[in-house]
């Protein structure tokens, strides 16, 4: 699994927890929908890191609690 995977996964499973569609997620976060669609659906490996607290912050969870999970244990590939 590669680093890109893992974010677009966890991304996806808090959303989807939280209730909050990609629209919304888009509009809290000020991250264009193209641009979250694009992580979502694994279509783009370089994701920013202003970008990606942008839409830790639109989740509404810390980046901790982001990256404090069993996703984040995998071996990531190079």
């Amino acid at each position: 699994m590669y680093m890109y995977e893992a974010v677009a996964d966890r991304i996806n499973e808090i959303h989807k927890d939280k209730n909050i569609s990609i629209r919304q997620l888009s509009s809290v976060s000020r991250v264009p929908y193209s641009t979250l669609y694009a992580i979502i659906m694994k279509k783009t490996k370089a994701i920013k890191i202003a970008t990606l607290g942008n839409i830790i912050y639109g989740l509404g969870v810390s980046p901790r609690d982001f990256f404090v999970d069993s996703t984040f244990a995998k071996d990531f590939e190079n």
